[in-house]
């Protein structure tokens, strides 16, 4: 589970917004499939923070399923948690769909 924490206007990107991110629960979500799918990891307790665009209009507290922002973070992080297959992910059962790719089934 993913909360937004405190929102900024970016100084370093123009029309973005710099927003915090609190894990408080394990989540991950598949990301991409080019030949295999692809899985960003938050493991409770992480705090980041992400350039998103100022379109973004999550308020302060609410929770947003982590593949509304696991692309700007895969972008992002180079140290984001990476697991080529579901198998090596840290907590399976933390594992949500993504509807950006439905084709990949969660087990």
């Amino acid at each position: 589970m993913i909360i937004v924490g405190q929102s900024t206007p970016s100084l370093a990107t123009p029309n973005a917004l710099r927003v915090t991110f609190h894990c408080v629960a394990n989540e991950a979500t598949p990301v991409m499939m080019e030949i295999d799918a692809v899985y960003v990891y938050m493991q409770k307790g992480e705090t980041r923070e992400i350039e998103m665009p100022e379109t973004f209009s999550a308020p302060e507290g609410r929770q947003v399923p982590l593949h509304e922002i696991a692309l700007p973070y895969s972008q992002q992080h180079k140290d984001w948690g990476l697991a080529w297959e579901m198998s090596e992910l840290p907590d399976r059962n933390a594992l949500r769909a993504n509807p950006a790719l439905p084709h990949i089934r969660i087990k």
